[in-house]
């Protein structure tokens, strides 16, 4: 019997038409998949540095570089990593690299992708070049000191059910509205916004102090 050799065709998805906003939505993508697996991710002011976001806390700290991609060629997907000039030497430890037609992450450390301006990724190919790091979360995990989180059960213990009030709904109805990973990237996400915004409004007072009063 022969074996089907046709290959997979790419999946396909509705994509964001503008690079910058494309980028954008890939950052906040991480930032979800990251807290999902229990990394604290902090997000430099502005865009002048060479990384995206710092992972980790205290000491263990990761600086990742975020790139995405939707440009299948072959059997994978082309992903440009610097169309101009090339990141310098350590410019970041980690680049995490998005095939969005997939829906899968690659967790590259950065002395394997430098000097490259580009790379080819192959999803689902055990033979490719970059197929270990296909999610490999666990090394942004052990960069940063995180334990691998466990699964938590959705189910509620019988002292928990037999004490619900009647004004609440079902525990399986809570489930389904909010995951307990996607309500820890909410939370990281909220806190960097407030973040933002009290840093501007400092900034603002700075610049514009209040006028003394004068007596009459």
């Amino acid at each position: 019997m022969k074996k089907d050799t046709k290959k997979p065709r790419p999946k396909k998805l509705k994509m964001i038409a503008d690079d910058k906003q494309r980028g954008e939505w890939a950052e906040l993508r991480f930032m979800a998949c990251a807290a999902e697996h229990g990394l604290k991710i902090n997000k430099p002011w502005g865009d002048s540095a060479p990384y995206d976001f710092v992972v980790g806390s205290g000491g263990n700290l990761a600086r990742v570089q975020v790139k995405s991609t939707c440009h299948h060629h072959a059997n994978g997907y082309g992903l440009t990593i610097k169309a101009a000039k090339l990141y310098a030497a350590d410019a970041f430890d980690f680049l995490a690299a998005y095939v969005i037609p997939e829906d899968t992450w690659y967790i590259i450390p950065e002395p394997l992708v430098r000097g490259h301006a580009a790379m080819y990724l192959q999803p689902g190919r055990e033979q490719a070049r970059y197929a270990s790091y296909q999610e490999a979360w666990q090394l942004l995990r052990k960069a940063t000191g995180v334990k691998e989180m466990q699964e938590q059960s959705m189910e509620p213990s019988p002292e928990q059910s037999t004490e619900q009030s009647p004004e609440q709904p079902p525990a399986e109805e809570n489930a389904q509205l909010v995951s307990p990973s996607m309500q820890r990237a909410f939370d990281y996400m909220s806190k960097g916004m407030l973040r933002i915004r009290d840093n501007r409004i400092a900034m603002f007072r700075a610049m514009h102090p209040p006028a003394e009063k004068t007596e009459e």
